[in-house]
């Protein structure tokens, strides 16, 4: 990696680092005209070749993440490390945006500093870098405006030269506790019959660890190979993993993704007998949306949006009585629109003018088990006739539930004598389901 830009969707450059050769902004301007040749930032192509460079893009909480490579490298090697960049920020700072950059842009460029050595990537591990570098606070400020003493550390951490990297030394607690958190996410596009037309469920294993000493894991589920497409933390010993399974690690101290995966589609699909082509009637989604649109003239339409909810026993396990949370509806209506006069008999909705986009927040659902939202729509004078397709971007949470049916079964702990307390729970999210009208 040459250099690295980091932009607000504006197009302002907010941080830029450069390891082996300073880049001219020109071809920070150039990935702008490509962003604004397509208009969506989500339709920028993640890699746009020059003539001897590649610029490498992701985009994410609105902001452009831009490295500069010199020759050809594995683009999801970088995209990766780019993520990886923002996990840190946030578990830093919490919400990245361009105002908080700009508060703590020496801390950043401290990160970016350890994060990468000369164009390669380093030290990546949250726990390594705030023994380097101490995450941001108020009374560190203070003493730093008082002593000018940085964030850096003087001396190196003990646990570097360590055989287990990602883990310092000397982790002491006086209550030993492990969490697992099995969060899925469902994202599919429901045609205008109801029909699943495609469907795409990816789940991660986030872990918090505070366990004392080094403590060795191993951990088994009911029914792993429903999973595919693993990705798997550095500390997770592959050979063993690829013979039955099982997850045998050291832990890094503090939060972590152990692991990621998605669901074999297969699941929830089956064959049609007569097309031959492949349907998602298995998919289990606890809320139904059925959107509605219609337009008399050139002038104004209507839109009707009904959600409601749906048995949830076949999704909760025994004894189990959650209802569905954040419930949110999103309506892009097209640019062509004037403005919107929407109501809904629950919950809360707010439209921007600026991007023609209505959001419909709902919470959760009200005792009668649906809600609705109705209202009118005009057009800007001199607009084409509507051809009255839209798409509703659907987006709900449900604890408790998983999609998979995955759940650990065994989880030991070895080489400490400690029995530390032990807490696994599954949460399922809709991140894009989306519904045509």
């Amino acid at each position: 990696m040459q250099s690295l830009f980091i932009l607000s969707d504006s197009g302002e450059v907010l941080i830029e680092k450069h390891w082996r050769k300073v880049t001219s902004r020109n071809l920070v301007d150039l990935f702008l005209h490509e962003v604004a040749r397509c208009g969506d930032p989500a339709d920028v192509v993640p890699v746009i070749s020059t003539a001897n460079l590649y610029l490498v893009n992701v985009y994410r909480s609105k902001l452009f993440l831009l490295c500069v490579l010199g020759g050809e490298q594995p683009p999801l090697l970088v995209m990766e490390f780019m993520h990886r960049v923002m996990d840190v920020f946030e578990e830093y700072i919490g919400q990245v945006d361009d105002v908080s950059i700009k508060e703590n842009f020496s801390t950043f460029y401290q990160l970016l500093e350890e994060m990468c050595d000369n164009g390669f990537p380093m030290t990546t591990e949250s726990n390594a870098l705030k023994e380097r570098i101490a995450p941001p606070s108020i009374s560190g400020r203070i003493a730093a405006a008082v002593s000018g003493k940085s964030a850096v550390a003087d001396e190196l951490p003990v646990g570097q030269p360590s055989p287990v990297p990602w883990r310092r030394q000397g982790v002491r607690y006086n209550v030993n506790s492990i969490y697992l958190d099995i969060v899925e996410s469902i994202d599919c596009i429901i045609g205008r019959n109801g029909a699943i037309v495609s469907c795409e469920v990816n789940g991660e294993l986030l872990c918090t660890s505070k366990l004392s000493g080094v403590p060795d894991l191993s951990l088994s589920f009911n029914d792993p190979w429903i999973l595919r497409d693993f990705s798997l933390h550095p500390c997770v010993r592959t050979t063993r993993f690829e013979q039955d399974r099982t997850l045998s690690f050291i832990p890094p101290d503090g939060a972590f993704t152990l692991m990621k995966y998605s669901v074999d589609p297969r699941q929830f699909s089956s064959e049609g007998p007569s097309s031959g082509r492949r349907t998602f009637g298995n998919v289990p989604l606890p809320i139904y949306c059925k959107p509605q649109i219609t337009s008399s003239s050139r002038e104004e339409g209507r839109i009707e949006v009904m959600v409601g909810s749906k048995p949830l026993a076949h999704l909760l396990p025994p004894k189990k009585s959650n209802e569905v949370e954040k419930i949110t509806i999103i309506i892009p209506f097209p640019k062509t629109v004037r403005s919107t006069d929407l109501k809904s008999s629950h919950g809360v909705v707010m439209c921007d003018e600026t991007t023609k986009e209505c959001r419909w927040e709902i919470g959760k659902m009200p005792r009668d088990g649906s809600c609705k939202l109705t209202g009118a729509f005009t057009f800007l004078p001199g607009s084409p006739a509507f051809d009255e397709t839209l798409t509703v971007l659907l987006q709900f949470k449900l604890a408790d539930c998983s999609v998979s049916k995955i759940s650990v079964s065994d989880l030991q702990v070895n080489r400490e004598s400690y029995v530390p307390y032990k807490y696994v729970r599954s949460i399922l999210k809709a991140e894009r389901v989306e519904v045509r009208a």
